[in-house]
């Protein structure tokens, strides 16, 4: 009788089972990813709304109750330019 030569390596069904695994990994994982860039987007919304209506506080503190457009804010350096931009993006209002 002969010998089957030994084989390394891995066998079809081996093979399946490891494709199967990494599938369903990856529709439990991939789901969450999504959720979690939506939940950091609404709270960096919720904190440039915050920090917006803080620095709308501190320039009429500062400037004798004038009245603060996001303009002004951006223009005497209350917000910078990406907290502007993304204020308008996300529409963000200064109105009271």
């Amino acid at each position: 009788m002969k010998r089957m030569k030994e084989r390394s390596g891995f066998s079809l069904v081996e093979m399946l089972i490891v494709l199967l695994i990494i599938s369903v990994l990856s529709l439990l994982i991939i789901p969450n990813l999504n959720k979690t860039g939506q939940q950091v987007n609404e709270d960096g919304k919720v904190a440039l709304e915050r920090l917006i209506e803080s620095q709308m506080d501190l320039f009429e503190l500062e400037n004798s109750g004038k009245t603060a457009t996001m303009e002004l804010l951006l223009s005497e350096g209350y917000i910078n330019q990406s907290q502007h931009t993304k204020a308008i993006e996300w529409e963000i209002s200064v109105g009271r």
